[in-house]
């Protein structure tokens, strides 16, 4: 999953923005700069402005061909997928656990991002609602 993204010049430094998401940086002192701060802050960012308000979050839109990339990591993909399809099916956290006999607290983990939680996890728990990730190089 990589999101476009933009650098802007401007009179107060660069600025990045992801225009899927509705993420703009700062201004920075220079483009890598608001590449690293675009890397670092998208976990945060979607977890702000989606997830804890209840929003499905954007999956990107516009190709990259041509423009900048920001990668997002694997368990950030799946945490994204995960909660998603959560959102698409109407599941609680509470049902998902029950039909996956776990915890809601694992579940809850899952969906935030903490604790070590491996891919074949979100793997498994997304089959059980239908899902099958696909990875692309």
């Amino acid at each position: 999953m990589l999101y476009s993204y933009e650098i802007e010049k401007t009179d107060k430094g660069f600025v990045g923005y992801v225009e899927d998401l509705g993420f703009e940086t700062k201004p920075q002192t220079s483009e890598d700069d608001v590449e690293f701060v675009l890397t670092e802050c998208l976990s945060a960012f979607v977890e702000t402005m989606y997830r804890a308000k209840g929003k499905k979050i954007p999956l990107p839109t516009t190709s990259c061909d041509g423009k900048l990339a920001l990668y997002v990591p694997i368990k950030l993909q799946l945490r994204i997928l995960l909660w998603n399809t959560m959102k698409d099916q109407c599941v609680k956290q509470t049902e998902l656990a029950e039909k996956l006999g776990v915890s809601k607290a694992m579940i809850n983990q899952m969906v935030n991002g903490r604790g070590a939680i491996s891919s074949e996890k979100y793997e498994e728990v997304l089959q059980v609602l239908g899902k099958y990730p696909k990875v692309s190089i």
